[in-house]
């Protein structure tokens, strides 16, 4: 679906990123990018919808935007240099849902993630305590084949300080330190970004990381 303009039309803003360019490259811009880019992400729903049919966001609302958030960063330039998508069963924004797919797509590859990027407290202290009362449970999902081939580990910030009741069950697991709990996979070339099956490949990413999902949705259900 993505082409090689695509990957173009990002190397060029980077070295021009700057309002006037991208006035000039409209047009460029929206057909070779942002037209491709919501045909892939509506392909993603698509097929996420024949799993879970509360899948129904639009891909409209589950594209970020191009432009950035300057207000509170050094860097002024005005575009991002890649386009994004997330996917959920909610909303985009909710980060407390586990459920659903994050990609985005810049002029050197792939990346693809999930899981919790940025939980409440509530929700943080939740999972840490899911995994304390069931270690094995949740070190069989993190530790399985398929979990490690496709998604790698699961990452995040870790808090220095956690309650005292965790600290033992930390000793065994120290994700509970974890105040993130997502995955985060990279797909370097351009052989990535214009593989013909990349929404198949990105929700092959979904169905692998479903058991920590739902470990997820077990924990913030009974422990919250």
């Amino acid at each position: 679906m993505l082409k090689i303009k695509y990957i173009e039309f990002f190397k060029s803003l980077a070295a021009n990123n700057h309002k006037e360019w991208l006035d000039t490259h409209k047009t460029t811009y929206e057909q070779e990018v942002k037209k491709p880019f919501h045909e892939l992400t509506q392909a993603v729903i698509d097929r996420l919808k024949k799993i879970n049919p509360h899948f129904d966001i639009p891909a409209k609302d589950a594209v970020f935007r191009i432009n950035r958030d300057v207000r509170f960063s050094k860097d002024k330039s005005p575009y991002k240099l890649h386009m994004a998508a997330s996917i959920s069963t909610t909303h985009k924004k909710d980060w407390n849902n586990p459920d659903g797919i994050y990609f985005q797509i810049s002029a050197e590859g792939v990346i693809i993630g999930g899981g919790l990027y940025m939980p409440n407290k509530e929700v943080t202290q939740a999972i840490r305590r899911a995994i304390a009362h069931q270690p094995e449970v949740f070190n069989k999902i993190i530790s399985s084949p398929a979990f490690k081939n496709r998604l790698g580990e699961i990452q995040g910030e870790k808090n220095k300080i956690i309650p005292a009741e965790l600290k033992d069950a930390a000793k065994y697991q120290p994700l509970i330190f974890n105040k993130q709990f997502y995955f985060w996979r990279e797909y370097l070339g351009n052989k990535n970004i214009t593989r013909p099956d990349l929404a198949d490949f990105i929700v092959e990413h979904y169905f692998v990381s479903q058991p920590f999902i739902r470990f997820v949705q077990q924990a913030i259900h009974e422990y919250l």
